[in-house]
């Protein structure tokens, strides 16, 4: 059932996802503004826009950021993919980590939890605390959750019998591994971080910008230039009340 949703609202947070675009809003966001990757498959371009609600859907003000054929897409994500995945990621000091924590870390395998236990428990005990504020509708496609999510989540993490069966899940970290690839969780007393393994090497997550990530596939002049025209959209979307409005202005980045 939940490979089915295509569309989750959070309080103010939305997504939605198709074989044609996502769109997301959120709190950072004007509001009645959303932003929509678009690739429909009967279309040569992928572009990326704002777009505002208005009372008449066929009029509704809209800003295109970047766009981009996909023949070039395809090529710059062939190209770069490699150089931009290994730039996520950071090498991870294990030993320095053991060492710290006296050796008490453990690590958890996301792939080992999904029929385990410990799966089945976060499972029902995160539906259990949940169920009063979340409706899926009848097709079973759209998800929403409407109330405090810290209280639940804070419900969830101190769930009877859920920590000791993260403990016992977790194993210590060894030398070899059977899997060349691996992601899952460092486990201590008092922390839990998310961890990747590529061939017997540790590996944490960068903390990147949205012009970091741009800078994997466009130069940084392209890429600033992106960012900036995201910001004046975002300003002149605001006061728009039709498409009218924001004709003049969309002149996207080729």
């Amino acid at each position: 059932m939940i490979n089915d949703i295509r569309f989750i609202e959070i309080n103010d947070f939305w997504c939605t996802l198709s074989d044609r675009l996502f769109s997301v809003d959120c709190n950072i966001l004007p509001q009645d503004v959303h932003c929509t990757l678009v690739f429909d498959k009967d279309l040569p371009d992928v572009n990326f826009h704002f777009t505002k609600d208005a009372h008449n859907r066929n009029s509704k003000p809209q800003l295109k950021i970047v766009i981009i054929d996909k023949e070039t897409l395809y090529r710059v994500v062939e190209n770069t993919m490699h150089h931009f995945f290994m730039n996520l990621l950071e090498p991870f000091d294990m030993e320095g980590y053991k060492k710290k924590y006296e050796n008490e870390v453990g690590f958890i395998s996301l792939d080992n939890v999904e029929d385990s236990e410990l799966g089945k428990m976060v499972v029902k005990e995160f539906a259990k605390n949940f169920s009063d504020i979340s409706i899926l509708n009848p097709k079973g496609n759209k998800l929403q959750i409407k109330g405090d999510i810290n209280i639940r989540l804070q419900k969830f993490a101190t769930t009877e019998g859920l920590p000791e069966k993260i403990y016992e899940a977790a194993e210590y970290i060894v030398e070899d591994y059977e899997k060349q690839i691996d992601g899952g969780m460092l486990l201590t007393h008092n922390s839990i971080k998310p961890i990747l393994r590529i061939n017997g090497h540790w590996f944490s997550m960068k903390q990147l910008t949205a012009f970091d990530l741009l800078c994997f596939f466009v130069s940084r002049k392209t890429a600033y230039a992106i960012i900036c025209r995201a910001y004046n959209a975002l300003e002149k979307i605001k006061s728009a009340q039709s498409y009218d409005d924001t004709e003049n202005d969309n002149y996207p980045i080729r």
